[in-house]
C-alpha cells in the first residue's frame, strides 16, 4: 500500500514538472468552462453561494424592525391544552375559530388571514361550519387559504383558473386554463382566497416568497398578496415573482398573542384588550408541534409558516424585500479573479504575496456581502466570486506545493531512480538579483529537462534570502542541480559551458562512486559537503 501511494505521489510530481506554469492557465480555463455551464444550470456553485448566504444572514449585524401592524395569533401548545379542556382534541369545532374571527373583525383591523386550510366539514358540529361560513360572508377583510397542487395535475381538473378570485391573465387571449387546487370547503370562504404554498429551494430551504402562483395563462394571488391588497398595498405581477425575504432575525419577532388568551376572554375567564387589533394585520395560525408547518429558512431551521407569510407581507408593504445584484456581475467578477490568479501563478509571483493578496481579497468579498446584507436592502452578493477564488487557490496551491517539492527533491514527490545512473552532477548558481537571471535560468532548466529528464533536474528556489548574512554577501541565489548520465549529449555540455560564460557559477560534482542503493542520501550529503562550503565560502571557485 505504501509503495503504491509513493509511486502515485511521485507520478503526480513528475506530471507537475512537465506541465509547469501551463497548468495554471489550464486550470483557469477548466474552471471557467465549468463555471459558465454551472451558471447556466444554477448548479453546485449557486448552491454553495446560497449556503454562504444563509450563514451571513444568521450572522448579520442588523435587520429591519418587524412592522408593528402585524400581529400573529398562535394556536400554540398552551392553546391546545386550555382550549382542549372544553373543545376536546384538535381540530376544534369551527365555531371556536368563527367566534374569534368575528370578535377580531369587529375591531376593524386592516386584514385578517386564517392561515389554516378548512377543507373538511365537521362531523360533530355542523353548526360550527355554518357559523364560519356566515362570518366569512359578513366580514370582507378575512382571507382564507387554498393549496395549489403540482401543475402535472392541471389536466384532470375541471376548474378554470380565471374563475378564482384575484386571478390575473398573463396572456392577451386566455384560453381555458384548468388548474388543480384544494379549495376551502364553504362558499363564502372561496370569495377571498390566496395560495398558501411555500416554495423551498432545491436544498429544502426557503429563501424567497412567491406572491403570484402561475398557471398556464394566469397568475393566482398568494395569501400574502391578498393581505397586502386589503392593507392598501399592491404587488405588481410584472415584478420578480419570487422575492428574496428580508428576515427580521436581528430585531425581534412579530407581536404574538396566544389563541388561549382570546378563547379565555370569550368564555369570560379573563380580560383581553380586543382593541389591540384595530388597524392591524392579523394572522391566525398554528405553531404547536404536530399541527403546524415548520420550514427551514435562511434565518432559522425552525421557522413557522405564519412568520414566513408575515415577513412576506412586511417586505411588500414597506419595500424591504432584498434586491440582488445581477448574477452576471458576480459571474464576470469570478472570471476576472480566475484571470488575475492564473497570471500571478504563471508569472512566478512570490507566494507570500499571492497568499496575502488572496486572504485580503477573500475577506473583502465577505465584508462587502456581509455589510450589504446587514445595512441595506440591496445585496451585493460576492459568494460566487468567493467560491471560485477559493477553489482555484486551493488547487493551484496544491499543484505548486507538489511541483515545488519535486524541484527540491522531496522524497515523496520525486523519483530519484535516474540519479543512480548519473556520473556527474552539475550545479549552476543563478544570482537572481541580477536583471534577467530568472528567465535565463528558466531556459537553461527547460533545456536540461528536455535533454536529460524532468526527474533528473532539481531547482532550489531562493536558496539564499537577501535578509540573511549570506544573502547580504552574495544576493539571492537559485541553484539548478542536474544529474548527468554517462554519455550526456554534447548539446547539454555546451549549454553548461554557455551558462559559465554568461556569468553563472558552475560546479561539477563527481558522483560516479556513490552507492546506487542509497543514492539520494549520499548524493545530498555530497551536495551539502561540496557545494555549500565550496560555493558559499569560495564563490569564485568553479569546478
Amino acid at each position: 500500500m505504501k509503495t503504491a501511494l509513493l509511486s502515485l505521489l511521485q507520478g503526480f510530481g513528475s506530471w507537475c514538472r512537465r506541465w509547469e506554469a501551463r497548468f495554471y492557465l489550464l486550470l483557469a480555463a477548466a474552471i471557467a468552462v465549468l463555471l459558465l455551464a454551472d451558471y447556466s444550470l444554477q448548479g453546485m456553485m449557486g448552491r454553495g453561494s446560497e449556503v454562504i448566504y444563509d450563514r451571513l444572514v444568521k450572522l448579520r449585524i442588523s435587520s429591519p424592525a418587524p412592522d408593528p401592524r402585524i400581529v400573529i395569533i398562535d394556536i400554540d401548545e398552551r392553546s391546545l391544552q386550555e382550549v382542549g379542556r372544553d373543545q376536546g382534541r384538535w381540530p376544534w369545532s369551527n365555531s371556536v375559530v368563527a367566534e374569534a374571527l368575528a370578535t377580531i373583525a369587529e375591531e376593524k383591523p386592516q386584514a385578517i388571514l386564517l392561515n389554516q386550510l378548512v377543507s373538511e366539514p365537521s362531523k360533530s358540529d355542523p353548526e360550527g361550519d355554518v357559523s364560519l361560513n356566515e362570518v366569512a360572508g359578513a366580514y370582507p377583510n378575512i382571507v382564507f387559504p387554498f393549496v395549489r397542487l403540482p401543475a402535472a395535475n392541471d389536466d384532470v381538473s375541471e376548474l378554470d383558473a380565471a374563475r378564482l378570485p384575484g386571478a390575473r391573465a398573463t396572456l392577451p387571449a386566455s384560453p381555458a386554463d384548468p388548474v388543480a387546487v384544494i379549495l376551502p370547503l364553504f362558499e363564502n370562504l372561496q370569495k377571498r382566497m390566496g395560495a398558501a404554498n411555500l416554495y423551498a429551494e432545491r436544498d429544502g430551504i426557503i429563501r424567497r416568497y412567491q406572491y403570484w402562483v402561475p398557471t398556464q395563462s394566469h397568475v393566482l394571488p398568494s395569501t400574502a398578496a391578498m393581505i397586502v391588497q386589503l392593507a392598501g398595498g399592491e404587488i405588481d405581477i410584472s415584478d420578480e415573482p419570487r422575492a428574496k425575504l428580508n428576515w427580521r432575525n436581528k430585531r425581534g419577532d412579530y407581536q404574538r398573542v396566544s389563541f388561549a388568551d382570546l378563547y379565555a376572554a370569550s368564555q369570560g375567564r379573563g380580560n383581553f384588550d380586543w382593541s389591540m387589533f384595530a388597524g392591524k394585520i392579523v394572522i391566525v395560525g398554528a405553531t404547536a408541534p404536530g399541527i403546524s408547518v415548520i420550514k427551514p429558512t435562511s434565518a432559522s431551521v425552525t421557522t413557522d409558516d405564519s412568520t414566513i407569510i408575515a415577513t412576506a407581507i412586511d417586505d411588500a408593504l414597506n419595500g424591504t424585500a432584498l434586491r440582488l445584484m445581477p448574477s452576471w456581475v458576480a459571474l464576470l467578477l469570478a472570471l476576472g479573479i480566475l484571470v488575475a490568479m492564473s497570471r500571478a501563478f504563471m508569472a512566478g509571483t512570490d507566494q507570500s504575496t499571492i497568499n496575502r493578496v488572496f486572504v485580503i481579497g477573500q475577506l473583502t468579498l465577505v465584508v462587502i456581502t456581509f455589510f450589504s446584507i446587514s445595512f441595506s436592502n440591496f445585496v451585493i452578493d460576492m459568494t460566487l466570486p468567493f467560491n471560485v477564488g477559493l477553489v482555484y487557490f486551493t488547487i493551484a496551491k496544491t499543484y505548486f506545493s507538489a511541483q515545488h517539492a519535486t524541484e527540491l527533491g522531496v522524497e515523496y514527490f520525486w523519483d530519484g531512480s535516474r540519479v543512480g545512473k548519473a556520473q556527474q552532477a552539475v550545479i549552476i548558481a543563478l544570482h537572481i538579483d541580477r536583471p534577467g537571471m530568472r528567465s535565463v535560468g528558466l531556459r537553461i532548466r527547460r533545456l536540461l529537462e528536455k535533454e536529460i529528464s524532468h526527474d533528473a533536474v532539481l531547482h532550489l528556489t531562493d536558496f539564499v534570502d537577501v535578509k540573511t548574512f549570506l544573502g547580504k554577501e552574495f544576493g539571492n541565489i537559485e541553484l539548478l542541480v542536474a544529474f548527468l548520465p554517462d554519455g550526456t549529449a554534447p548539446e547539454t555540455l555546451q549549454s553548461i559551458a554557455q551558462a559559465r560564460q554568461n556569468g553563472h557559477e558552475v560546479l561539477l560534482v563527481d558522483i560516479a562512486g556513490l552507492n546506487e542503493n542509497d543514492t539520494r542520501a549520499k548524493l545530498w550529503r555530497e551536495v551539502v559537503r561540496v557545494v555549500f562550503p565550496m560555493y558559499l565560502t569560495e564563490p569564485a571557485r568553479q569546478g
